[in-house]
């Protein structure tokens, strides 16, 4: 069976609402395409969307119990109360914590802060820590980030006389704890207008209803910083008020005079440069996080709450280590589970990969279960085994919703929490079994094979004029990039390799100059190196890629970043035996010289351009339709269109050789054996391309008599046929040194790498034999019984025969016979069809 490697679909364009933001705004269509993706196409929004101004941010007191919290704080202000801040140990607890700190101490100096232990406690309010804050005189807890499902710990509260208000962002029920205060913009009875604010974005609100109760003025440049290290790192919503907090944080960043955001920069190296929300989310967010992954978050509150530079260098150097030994723990779980995934994982069976190991850190498995379903693309769960327990981080794509399924097998689970696309879960040990069948027992039902096929939606096609620096400005203009407001990426289609070179520490990186219309292009692929033994210069490829500006040496010039590479399907379908094997039957079961009557047949004489609209459309608009596909390179053709349809359409196809692996609305079939194919599944037969004998398709007129069988025929496919011919087709010379180089081994199993011994052929005869060849040369000496063999995994395992006393005539075996008079055929039905046209 065929499978797509990826699928890329470009969005939807509309002219009308494109041409009305470009002139509105004085900008490209390139720009107003992309604005219109993420759903701005009113132009007030438009503008406000290019200009986010601090005044835009709303009015704190439109949350629930915004004013009851404010009264509450001011109170134990004029009290001189003790005041806890309970946060969480990720950067967005963080990073919540420390702006509370930071404020309240500017009004009042009884303010303390508890963060809970991750591997200890986990998260959340819990009643030890209350205890804790109690037996440390604590009078009012303000949680930030967390507390919206501590029902119990909010009645613990009340019970022992501690006053708590609850600021939180999480999803949450209609029964709420019993506080003092909730505020929360997902709370079911809530009006504030936008509800996507991160734990931080709720702790600013706080901020700003209680400067504006007390009258005092809010240090934007020493806390808003901090407010979009916190925004972007919690992977919340960049649109509405969180783009006015992380772009004017941003832009802040370079000013502000809290000593922990520089002393991150300067150990970052990201001093002086300009600072965006990938350095946040790739280089700045996984430093806090570590602290929190091992137990130290406390150190991260006291990096940004410090007033002594000296400190914080010091505190920023402890996170940068605790980093690197995170990334060192990260990178054996990840060599492990890989290693089990391997070993132990049928990836043809199990759509959900489930991988447990004893005592790995708990706190660094999420990020490997995101390590592992970025490449596998399907969902992961892995599980920390401790005793009797595990505890598990999951991780999820797009076509399967975690929480929802996860749900479905709640029974296992000792206790387990998420979303559609992460969760986190504890199970008994005994139970990891039945999880990882009935996880997949779902998956089966939910998913189908196009599911697992990762893919990519681009904002539109590029030309190579429009690759300029004013486009890459204007685009630049739309940052920060994160959800809802994606990194715009373009699909740049049929440029030629014209440069290609490794960058970077052991060629990690790739180079590419790109070639299109005359005029050249530089490519910058982080993590491409791999593709150095892939392309060639001169070869056509597409890519996906964002425009960027190359700023070396105060010179300024436009690039592309590539993002994914597309190359033909023409070199990964050859560089499989499976086409090749799927011919020879039908070449072997070919007759001579069969009269061929064309009167009654439906066919359409095309170019190659109308024969792939026209197959995609009928497909689009078919059901039980069946094509037929006899050469690989024009099959190669078909699927280099069909992977931009996107993952409905694939959906909607199966792809397989000589016959189908499963019902499909549409089956594609190459080289089909007619005599496993039930002509009842089918109302429409697309021929999409000529075949190769006349006998053949004498057999397919006949077989699917009493379906619509239609033709579809370009010129070119008798050339095409006729070098696919020559190309498979040995010399006798060819066939004897096969032979000499497989006797010479001595052994009665042989066990061959194709491509290696194909390698080393060339490299001691400079005979090139392809792979194709190669294969009709084993089935040949096969036909004169020399040898046996299967095909595995890319390996051929021989068995030599014993030689035949008489003198083999190679002209002789039926399977060489028949390749010699299939070039007669091929001009036989060239004559036959010019003939009709």
């Amino acid at each position: 069976m065929i499978k797509f490697n990826s699928l890329i679909k470009v969005a939807e364009d509309n002219s009308i609402i494109v041409n009305k933001l470009s002139e509105a705004l004085s900008i490209s269509k390139l720009a107003s395409k992309v604005m219109m993706n993420r759903g701005i196409i009113d132009i007030n929004k438009a503008k406000d969307f290019l200009n986010p101004d601090i005044e835009g941010l709303l009015d704190p007191f439109l949350l629930k119990d915004m004013d009851i919290a404010v009264d509450r704080i001011v109170h134990a202000i004029h009290k001189n109360e003790n005041i806890w801040i309970y946060g969480d140990y990720d950067v967005d607890g963080v990073t919540s914590t420390s702006i509370l700190i930071i404020f309240l101490r500017t009004l009042c100096k009884n303010i303390e802060f508890y963060i809970p232990d991750r591997m200890s406690e986990g998260y959340g309010l819990n009643t030890e820590a209350i205890d804790y804050i109690k037996n440390k005189e604590g009078q009012l807890i303000i949680s930030v980030d967390c507390g919206i499902q501590s029902f119990e710990v909010a009645e613990y509260c009340k019970k022992i006389g501690i006053d708590l208000i609850i600021t939180d962002h999480h999803a949450c029920g209609e029964k709420l704890p019993d506080a003092v205060a909730v505020i929360n913009p997902n709370r079911i009875d809530n009006e504030y207008p936008f509800n996507k604010l991160a734990g931080v974005g709720v702790a600013l609100k706080l901020i700003q209803a209680l400067a504006f109760r007390l009258n005092t003025t809010i240090n934007y440049e020493s806390i808003l910083p901090i407010v979009a290290i916190g925004t972007v790192a919690d992977v919340v919503s960049l649109t509405g008020e969180n783009r006015i907090i992380v772009k004017n944080g941003l832009n802040m960043i370079k000013s502000t005079d809290n000593h922990g955001v520089n002393a991150l920069l300067e150990v970052t190296g990201l001093i002086n440069k300009e600072v965006t929300s990938g350095h946040i989310g790739f280089v700045i967010g996984p430093r806090i996080n570590a602290t929190g992954r091992i137990g130290m978050a406390k150190y991260a509150v006291h990096l940004f709450i410090t007033k002594d530079y000296e400190e914080a260098k010091y505190l920023a150097k402890m996170l940068d280590e605790e980093n690197i030994k995170r990334q060192n723990i990260e990178i054996q779980i990840l060599k492990e589970a890989e290693e089990i995934i391997s070993k132990e994982i049928d990836l043809e069976k199990e759509k959900v990969l489930i991988i447990a190991s004893e005592n790995w850190h708990s706190g660094v498995i999420g990020i490997v279960s995101s390590r592992i379903t970025e490449k596998y693309h399907r969902p992961s769960i892995l599980i920390s085994i401790e005793g009797e327990e595990g505890r598990g981080s999951a991780r999820s794509i797009s076509t399967f919703n975690l929480y929802e399924n996860l749900n479905r097998c709640k029974d296992l689970f000792v206790k387990f929490g998420g979303h559609s696309q992460a969760a986190g879960l504890t199970i008994k040990k005994d139970n990891i079994e039945e999880l990882r069948k009935r996880i997949n027992d779902i998956a089966d039902e939910i998913l189908a094979d196009a599911d697992l096929i990762p893919q990519t939606i681009v904002d539109a096609d590029i030309d190579i004029e429009e690759i300029v620096l004013k486009s890459a400005y204007e685009l630049k203009s739309l940052e920060p990039f994160g959800i809802d407001n994606s990194s715009p990426s373009f699909l740049f289609r049929g440029a030629s390799v014209k440069a290609i070179r490794p960058v970077g520490k052991d060629g990690k990186h790739l180079k590419l100059t790109m070639e299109k219309e005359g005029q050249c292009i530089d490519c910058i692929g982080f993590n491409f190196g791999r593709y150095l033994d892939i392309l060639e210069v001169g070869q056509r490829i597409d890519l996906i890629a964002s425009i960027d500006i190359n700023d070396y040496l105060g010179q300024q010039c436009v690039q592309l970043i590539i993002k994914d590479i597309i190359i033909s399907y023409a070199k990964l379908l050859t560089a499989s035996e499976d086409y090749i094997v799927s011919l020879l039957p039908i070449i072997e079961e070919s007759n001579k010289s069969l009269e061929l009557n064309l009167e009654k047949l439906s066919i359409q004489y095309l170019n190659e351009y109308e024969r792939i609209d026209y197959t995609i459309n009928s497909i689009g608009e078919n059901s039980n339709i069946l094509i037929i596909v006899n050469n690989i390179f024009n099959l190669s053709k078909l699927l280099n269109k069909m992977q931009y349809e996107g993952r409905e359409f694939i959906k909607r196809i199966g792809i397989a050789y000589n016959n189908p692996v499963e019902h499909n609305p549409c089956d594609i079939i190459i080289n089909p054996i007619l005599s496993r194919l039930d002509t009842t599944k089918y109302d429409k037969v697309i021929m999409y391309d000529m075949c190769f004998t006349q006998s053949y398709l004498m057999d397919m007129i006949g077989f699917f008599k009493n379906a619509d069988f239609q033709v579809l025929v370009v010129d070119g496919d008798f050339f095409n046929n006729q070098h696919l011919i020559e190309d498979i087709m040995p010399k006798v010379d060819d066939i004897r040194l096969i032979y000499k180089t497989l006797i010479t081994r001595k052994e009665a199993y042989l066990r061959i790498e194709i491509d290696k011994y194909l390698n080393s052929l060339f490299n001691k005869t400079r005979i090139d034999i392809n792979r194709f060849k190669f294969i009709t040369i084993v089935e040949i000496l096969k036909g004169a019984k020399l040898l046996d063999y299967i095909i595995k995994d890319g390996f051929l395992i021989v068995k030599v025969l014993k030689k035949p006393d008489n003198k083999i005539d190679i002209a002789n075996v039926s399977i060489y016979d028949k390749l010699c008079y299939i070039s007669k055929e091929i001009i036989n039905l060239k004559n036959n069809f010019n003939f009709l046209n």
